[in-house]
Parts: C-alpha cells; structure tokens; sequence
C-alpha cells in the first residue's frame, strides 16, 4: 500500500485545477513525502479551502481502505466499509482531506517491474481522498495526521500491487471535503472512478531480498481478486 510518494505543485496550479481560491501560507511544495513526514493537505473551512501541514504517521498505518474483504475461518468473505471501522470511523465521517500529489510509489512483487518499486503518475496533479486522524507514532495532537483512502483495484493495477490510492476526479473534490455525512461520502467516491491507467516508471530495485514476501504479497494479491469479483 502506498507509503510514499512525491508532490510538486503550486498554490495557483491547485486553484487553477479545482477552479476555487485557496488559504495557504505557502505558494509552492516540492516534496518527496514518506511516513513520519509533514505534507501538505486540503481541507474545507466553511466555504473556503484551505492548504494546512498534516503529519503522514507511522501508526495508524496511513491507508484507509474504503471498502475491504474480512476472511473468517470458514473462507467466508464479509465486507467492511471505511465507516465501520474504529480506527478511520471518525475522520470519514466528519473530517475529510484531500491529499495533492504528483505521483506515489509501490513495490511490485510480480508482472513486468518485478522487484523494482515503481511510480505512478498522471498527466496532471492527483487529489487523492484522505481523512484525519490523531496519530500514535510519531505521537501528536488530534487530527493532526491523516490517512490516504485506498479503493478496489483497477485491472492495469493489478499488473503491479493488489490496492491503489483513490484518486478523485476534480468535480468531486470539493463535494467529498463538504458532504454531510459518511453516506453521502461514500456514494461520492463510489461515483468517482479511478484513472483505467497510470503513466509507469521503474523508480528503483527494491532491497535485497525482497524474493522472501514474493509468497505473502501473492496471497493478498488473491485475496484483492476474489473481493473484486464480489464487488464489480
């Protein structure tokens, strides 16, 4: 799951892209972000925007997955929503981010960038849906991390990693930061599909051995296939 990723942007190509004014102490990022980093988020202040500085944790892992498949004993597959769990129950519910970013990276244990970490970009700057939460390591105060949302995978994704990042189209950025409630932003990042496709690149080979989870990422990757084949 996405633990890192990179962010090059300006306040006014933020403005240009979500056609809204922005509040922001800043008027340019250039940062490669990974966990125990403080990044750039965007949140709704009434009917503004703001750019505010959140802290990408340790602990709570920072990706919240929208919708997952828990396993019980049996082989039984229940469905969990991102609302009906504690730990990310809150942020969805009452307090949405939206998270800029140029491109994120993933660790490919099979397919054709096997054993390389590879980058996924866009033709333009993402907004990926995120929440805030109180982090436990590094400890600080409430609501002063926050977590990526992650969706069901798309078929070119599956190529690479079992999950990826949601990323919102730009009409619905400002709808999720202002929905009433967990429903309402539920339905709004269902309605919002991901890219079919990213622009790809090998960023590096990962350390050395690597081989030695190729077992474990593989049985999640068969895990992410069946939920899909239970959710499309």
């Amino acid at each position: 799951m996405c633990s890192e990723y990179e962010i090059t942007v300006t306040k006014k190509i933020l403005e240009e892209n979500l056609s809204h004014p922005i509040v922001s102490g800043n008027d340019l990022w250039n940062l490669r972000v990974k966990m125990s980093m403080k990044a750039p988020v965007i949140v709704a202040k009434g009917d503004s925007l703001q750019v505010v500085e959140k802290t990408f944790p340790v602990m709570p892992f920072p990706n919240a997955r929208l919708s997952g498949a828990q396993f019980l004993p049996n082989g039984e597959a229940v469905v969990r929503r991102i609302s009906d769990l504690p730990t990310w129950r809150d942020g969805f519910q009452s307090n949405p981010c939206v998270v800029p970013m140029t491109a994120f990276f993933e660790p490919a244990y099979w397919g054709k960038e096997k054993g390389n970490i590879v980058r996924f970009s866009d033709d333009e700057i993402m907004f990926v849906a995120g929440i805030l939460l109180s982090p436990k390591r590094p400890p600080g105060p409430n609501l002063s991390a926050f977590a990526l949302i992650t969706d069901l995978a798309t078929e070119f994704m599956l190529g690479y990693h079992h999950r990826q990042v949601k990323v919102l189209g730009r009409e619905s950025v400002l709808p999720y930061l202002k929905a009433q409630d967990a429903r309402q932003r539920f339905e709004i990042l269902s309605g919002s599909p991901n890219p079919s496709e990213f622009i790809v690149g090998r960023e590096r080979s990962m350390a050395k051995g690597w081989e030695r989870r190729v077992a474990e990422q593989e049985a999640k990757l068969q895990q992410e296939i069946a939920f899909r084949k239970m959710m499309i």
